[in-house]
Order: C-alpha cells, then sequence, then structure tokens
C-alpha cells in the first residue's frame, strides 16, 4: 500500500514537471516574440514597457490620437489631443513619441486627470526633467513634453492607475506653405527609421518582427482662407469636405498611422501676386508676417546663363520599388533639358558612392546617352552613407565652369540620423553653388530636407505621390532654367526693427514668395522689399496699414528665431551665446525647444499604495511604399538569461538564445510526450 502510493506520487510529480516544463518553454516563445526595442528604435507613436535591462523595451498595444488643425489665411493653431488608457493591473508611466512638422512652435499642454485640467508651464529642460521626476516619485500625476528633434517629440506621463484615463493635449502654432501657387499644409502621422552611419544600420523601431495594431487616427481641419478656391486635395488620404465658405475636411478615423497627412488648395485666378500682411500686439511690441510673392511675369523667358547641374540621387534600400523607379524616370526627364552649353555629372549612394564622371562634363549626346545608361542600372538597396555623396557634390565642378550658375539637386527621401554633419558641410562648402532637396515617399524626413535647402540657399520640394514624381521633378526642373531674384532686402519706414527673420533673406525664385516675420518696439507704416533680377531692380513697396490682426505670430516669430539661432551652430557661430538666446526666447515665448521642457503636475495627492510603477509606450507602422524592408532588415536583440517575471524596475526579459518557434515545438513534443507516458500509465492500471 505505502509503495503504491510511492509510486503514484512519483508518476503525479513528473507528469506535473513535465507540463509545467511545456507550458514554460511556450509562454517563453511568446514572450521571446515580443519585440524588444531601444530608445533610439523608436521613431513615433510607440508605446513600451521597460524592462529590466537598461535601455531595453518591449512594444504594448496602441492607443488613438484626435488632431484639429484650424488654419486662418496663412497662419495654423493645432491642438492633438491623445488619450493614455491603463487596462492592466499597475500604475504606470507612459512614453509615447510622435512627430509634428518641423518648425511647429509648441506653446501648450493641458493634462486632463478625472475632471480636473491641468496647464503645463515652461522650463527650462533640466529643470523639467526634475520636477517630472519628484511627482513620478511623490505618486502624483505628471505630463512632460521634450523635444527630441525639431520635428521630434516625447511625451511622458507619470501614475496612471489602474483603469484610469488621462487626456493629454498639446497645441502647437505654424504657418501654411505657398510654392508654385500652391498652399498646403502637412501632419505627420509617421517618422521613418533613419540610417545610422555610425552604426551602419537603420534605426528601426521593432515593428518589423510582428504583426501591428493600427494606430487610429482620427483628424479634421477647419480651413478658412480669406479667398475662393479653384482646387482642394490631399495627396496622401481620402478626404471628406464639407462647407462654403469656411471648408471642414476630415479623414476616416482609425486611418492606419503609415504616412504623413498633406493637404493642398490653390486660389482662383485672380491676376494679382500673392500677399498676406498680418500683424500682432504682444507685451508692448508688434509682430509681423508678410508672405509677398514677386511679379507674376518673373522669369517668363529663360535664363541665358549656362549651368552646371550636379544630379545626386538615393537609391538605398528605403528608395527600393516606385521611389526609385519615378526617380530615375524623371532624372533622365531632366538631363533631356541640358544643353551644350551646360555642364553636368551624375552621383549614386547607398552605402557606397559612385561618381559617373570624375570631374562635370559637357551635356553632349554622348555624355548624356552614357548618363542615361548609368540611371537606368540603379536600384534600391543597401544603407544610406549620405556624407560621402553630398561632399562629392561640393568637389566635382570643372576648372572652366566658374562662371556658370552652379546648381546641386539631390533626390532623396532623407532617412538619416545624422542631420547635424551634413547640415555643416553644407554651410561649409556651399560657396557660390546652390542647394536644391526633393524629397519622395510617403513619410520623408522633411527636417532635414527644408534645413538643408535653406542652408543651401535653394528651395526643398515634397512629393509625396509616387504617380507623381517625374511630373513634379519636371516642375523642378523647369524652376531652375528661369532667373532668379537675387540680393533680397527689406526696410521699413519709420521705425527700426528689433529683429527680421530669416536674415539675411533667401534668393526669390519663379512663383515662390518671400516669407518675412519681424519684431519691432511700435508698428511701422510701409515695408519696402527690393531685389535684383538679372540687370534690373524690383522693388515694392507696401503699406502695413492693410495688415489684418493675427494671433500667434509673436510664436512664429519665435520659432523662426530659434531655427536661424541653430543654423548658427553650423556656422561656426560661438554655441554657448547660441544657447543662451535660444533658452531666454523660450522661455519668453512659452516654447519647448532644444533647451526647453513643458511640464504639469497634478498636486492632488493620492493614496499610496503597493503596485509598482511601469513604463509603457506605444507601437507604429513602416511608412507606406517601404515594401519589402521588413524581410531585408531585422531587429535581433541579445540573448538575456532571466526568467519572466515583473519587478519595480519593469519586465524581466526571457532568455532569446532559442528560435521561439523551436520552443513551441519543444514545448509541445514534451506535452504529447507527457500525454503518451499518462496514458501507458492508466492502461497498466486498467490491465491490473
Amino acid at each position: 500500500m505505502h509503495i503504491n502510493f510511492i509510486s503514484k506520487f512519483r508518476r503525479f510529480v513528473l507528469f506535473s514537471a513535465i507540463t509545467a516544463l511545456s507550458f514554460w518553454m511556450i509562454s517563453c516563445s511568446a514572450a521571446a516574440e515580443q519585440p524588444i526595442m531601444e530608445m533610439d528604435d523608436v521613431q513615433s507613436g510607440t508605446l513600451m514597457f521597460r524592462t529590466d535591462i537598461a535601455g531595453k523595451y518591449i512594444s504594448a498595444p496602441a492607443l488613438a490620437t484626435d488632431v484639429q488643425i484650424d488654419v486662418t489665411g496663412p497662419i495654423i493653431r493645432a491642438r492633438v489631443t491623445q488619450k493614455f488608457v491603463n487596462t492592466s493591473q499597475n500604475r504606470l508611466e507612459a512614453i509615447y513619441l510622435f512627430p509634428l512638422p518641423d518648425e511647429a512652435a509648441v506653446d501648450r499642454l493641458v493634462m486632463i486627470v478625472g475632471g480636473r485640467v491641468i496647464e503645463g508651464k515652461v522650463q527650462e529642460r533640466q529643470q523639467a526633467r526634475r520636477t517630472y521626476e519628484t511627482a513620478k516619485e511623490a505618486g502624483q500625476k505628471a505630463a512632460l513634453v521634450e523635444q527630441q528633434r525639431p520635428n521630434m517629440f516625447i511625451n511622458s506621463v507619470a501614475n496612471i492607475g489602474p483603469g484610469e484615463t488621462i487626456i493629454i493635449q498639446i497645441e502647437y502654432q505654424d504657418k501654411v506653405r505657398l510654392q508654385d501657387g500652391r498652399y498646403s499644409l502637412h501632419f505627420p502621422l509617421v517618422v521613418a527609421p533613419r540610417f545610422s552611419p555610425d552604426k551602419n544600420e537603420l534605426l528601426l523601431a521593432s515593428q518589423l518582427s510582428g504583426s501591428q495594431t493600427p494606430i487610429g487616427v482620427s483628424l479634421k481641419v477647419n480651413l478658412n482662407t480669406g479667398f475662393a478656391l479653384s482646387q482642394l486635395t490631399s495627396s496622401s488620404h481620402k478626404i471628406n469636405i464639407s462647407g462654403e465658405t469656411q471648408k471642414t475636411i476630415t479623414i476616416d478615423d482609425e486611418v492606419i498611422a503609415d504616412r504623413d497627412f498633406t493637404l493642398q488648395w490653390i486660389p482662383k485666378v485672380s491676376g494679382k501676386p500673392a500677399l498676406a500682411l498680418f500683424s500682432e500686439q504682444k507685451d508692448g511690441e508688434t509682430y509681423l508676417l508678410a508672405i509677398v510673392q514677386a511679379p507674376t511675369g518673373m522669369g517668363s523667358n529663360p535664363s541665358s546663363i549656362a549651368r552646371e547641374m550636379v544630379f545626386v540621387i538615393d537609391n538605398s534600400g528605403s528608395m527600393a520599388g516606385k521611389s526609385i523607379r519615378q526617380a530615375r524616370k524623371a532624372l533622365i526627364t531632366g538631363l533631356g533639358r541640358l544643353d551644350e552649353r551646360d555642364d553636368f555629372n551624375v552621383i549614386a549612394f547607398d552605402n557606397e558612392t559612385e561618381k559617373l564622371f570624375e570631374q562635370s562634363v559637357s551635356a553632349t549626346a554622348e555624355n548624356i546617352r552614357r548618363a542615361k545608361h548609368f540611371i537606368s542600372k540603379l536600384d534600391g538597396d543597401g544603407g544610406t552613407v549620405m556624407l560621402p555623396a553630398l561632399s562629392a557634390a561640393f568637389d566635382t565642378p570643372r576648372t572652366q565652369s566658374s562662371n556658370k550658375l552652379r546648381q546641386l539637386v539631390f533626390i532623396t527621401d532623407g532617412q538619416i540620423s545624422n542631420e547635424g554633419e551634413l547640415f555643416s558641410l553644407i554651410a561649409e562648402n556651399l560657396g557660390n553653388s546652390r542647394l536644391f532637396t526633393i524629397g519622395i515617399g510617403s513619410a520623408p524626413n522633411r527636417y532635414f530636407l527644408s534645413r538643408a535647402a535653406k542652408l543651401g540657399r535653394g528651395t526643398d520640394t515634397i512629393i509625396s505621390d509616387l504617380n507623381k514624381v517625374a511630373a513634379e521633378m519636371t516642375r523642378v526642373f523647369a524652376k531652375l532654367e528661369k532667373p532668379i531674384m537675387q540680393n533680397l532686402a527689406v526696410k521699413f519706414t519709420g521705425i527700426v526693427p528689433k529683429d527680421v527673420s530669416p536674415n539675411p533673406l533667401p534668393d526669390l525664385y519663379n512663383n515662390d514668395p518671400v516669407i518675412i516675420l519681424a519684431k519691432f518696439t511700435s508698428k511701422p507704416q510701409d515695408m519696402v522689399l527690393s531685389g535684383q533680377l538679372s540687370h534690373s531692380n524690383w522693388v515694392a513697396n507696401l503699406s502695413l496699414s492693410s495688415a489684418k490682426p493675427g494671433t500667434g505670430i509673436s510664436q512664429l516669430w519665435a520659432r523662426a528665431k530659434i531655427k536661424s539661432l541653430e543654423e548658427g551652430r553650423f556656422r561656426g557661430k560661438p554655441v554657448e551665446q547660441i544657447n543662451q538666446q535660444i533658452l531666454q526666447i523660450s522661455l519668453d515665448h512659452h516654447l519647448v525647444s532644444r533647451l526647453t521642457s513643458l511640464v504639469a503636475v497634478d498636486i492632488t495627492p493620492i493614496t499610496p499604495d503597493d503596485t509598482t510603477l511601469e513604463t509603457v509606450m506605444i507601437p507604429l507602422h513602416l511608412p507606406d511604399g517601404w515594401g519589402d524592408m521588413r524581410e531585408k532588415i531585422t531587429f535581433k536583440p541579445k540573448p538575456v538569461t532571466s526568467a519572466p517575471s515583473l519587478r519595480r524596475s519593469g519586465i524581466t526579459l526571457p532568455a532569446t538564445a532559442s528560435p521561439h518557434e523551436i520552443q513551441i515545438i519543444l514545448g509541445l513534443l514534451i506535452i504529447a510526450l507527457g500525454l503518451s507516458l499518462l496514458a501507458s500509465l492508466l492502461r497498466r492500471k486498467a490491465q491490473k
């Protein structure tokens, strides 16, 4: 009897151990399937659990975002609302990374908790972080908005209780874009992974290795242009339009955030150049926003000046598929517009840079033929090592080309992480060249493209509709053939401005406006804008008495001034002096910048509990059009040796040395073995 009991007990322990081992292996494999990422891998809209390995996170489910954009004339006011819902049984810290337009002036943060509205305050960056961390450790609810890049922000929300909902609203000021007679705005919904030349790899978020829950985004634009429209379209999304004088534009709820939202509108033809004047009185000072377009006949005849054209084309992996096919087609079209007076060269780059000619050559029929053959062989693959290609573009002139207008056309999606290096290269080597950037794709790096073009005294063009790449680039090439207005200058009668941005004013290209933001101690009377076009002078006298009152112009001026100061770093100006000015402007105008952050703290005391604080972040999507990048690049985390459990520091990672598919198979085999053993034991018992 005693022996029989011991035998049964041994069988029970053996079977229980086998079953436990099986389910443990399967659970480990499931946990191992969870993507592991670092902070640098996250691009936007990403929520993750913090693990016990420093700097490592595991992705968590997504949440919805609501965007409302109000456009009045050329001024944009936008509000982004995010809802954080804690469905777990623990207190959470949510870390949410999201993109905004690179010139957005972020000036307001509101946190809504249980009907209480907490307004955020701008503080020096380190002080804001200390304020947030202190509140977090005290168990108080707190929110912090920090700038990671000019077009990327981090929103942290501490101490979301089990089952609790917290709403965060962020507001910013911006201005519409006017180019080639078309007005436009864009709202970034995704930031693509960027190539890091230091690591020789894409900084990829872990969405490459697993299915994703769509990040729900609802978006509405209230558009009050002040003039009748001939066209209102979106090249990125299907939109619904309602209203007569003021238009309301919406996109379907719960769209997948895999491309930027863009909206374009064209006024009915009036025969007059675009003109917009707005002013704002704030704290005893006057701020002016002026958008002035050059005469409509400017550049109607092709330029008689011979040119040297250097075409630089990105054929890295992110340009694979339709992007590179359309870029090839457009580039071949551009070559066809050259004549034998012109010089040219073609440079292609991925991991390596390849120049067609050692130096620029004449645009003869034979050289054009060779270039077309070279371009036709380009395909998208490899990394985006941009610095050597841009260096080569500045180093390719012919000695006899010094009297020719030198134009560099840079075709890319701009997905790199070393923007600062490139900006410094442009500022130091531009000389008499002009750099024109053309961004291709559903979510190009607008921060790099716009800043590079500004430093290069050229223009940037964004082409998000891959079906229109050839047509839009043909428009760019046609613009470059026409004369430009140089040596632009602005003066004001009655008073000297405290500051004018941009300074100096850029060259003015056909059908493009000049946008001026200025600050005064009192309201000026008139503005005189002048420039040189070929061998003649152009002067425009504008009365500022017609300026309409506007709101948020002071923030727009402050953001433009900060941008200008930041560019000074790439021109070798003293960094300490630049930082002091940026910090003061950011604090005076309540803006988030590289040196300031927005922080909000709920001072309502909470009841202490024994739950641990976990940190979570929300996963994102690859941009539309990136094709088979999922198969080409994967994120491989290092093995971690510990069993799954929860700790105060976060989630302990399972070991991942064995592929999860093998673990599942082994687990199922062990279960089958255990069941077989149990059946055998039962048969023996029945035979007895």
